[in-house]
């Protein structure tokens, strides 16, 4: 049986960068910190969209945050499978809706390319001006 390629997001308040031991044994994944910078919160933005790209592998996946925006942050945890053996630069673009319709339109967006460690001690800040 061939296991599908998946790229694992998690949409709450996470700790990758644990024990350093410990993250060290993870395979590729990486803990990133998004910072909302608007006219105070909360953050009107209601659903946050991030793509992922390394290789030849793309993915796309949707988090409706309400709530979880009150103080203009949080934090995801992005494992990517297959998980590369190597230094990789990792394309990563998040976008903010203010619903959960993506017909509407995007409130900002950034986009960055991160230099990903083979392990789970990687941590990245992006700062989205909404």
């Amino acid at each position: 049986m061939r296991r599908a390629p998946l790229l694992v997001l998690a949409a709450t308040l996470v700790n990758l960068a644990c024990d350093p031991d410990d993250c060290e044994q993870r395979p590729a994944s990486f803990q990133l910190d998004l910072e909302f910078e608007d006219k105070g919160p909360p953050s009107p933005a209601v659903m946050i969209r991030v793509d992922v790209a390394y290789g030849t592998e793309r993915r796309r996946r949707f988090f409706e945050v309400g709530e979880a925006l009150q103080d203009n942050f949080t934090s995801l945890g992005v494992e990517l499978d297959p998980a590369p053996t190597v230094e990789t630069q990792v394309d990563v673009t998040v976008a903010a809706y203010p619903s959960t319709s993506t017909t509407t339109r995007v409130l900002g967006e950034v986009s960055q390319t991160l230099e990903v460690d083979p392990n789970g001690c990687n941590r990245f800040r992006l700062e989205l001006e909404i």
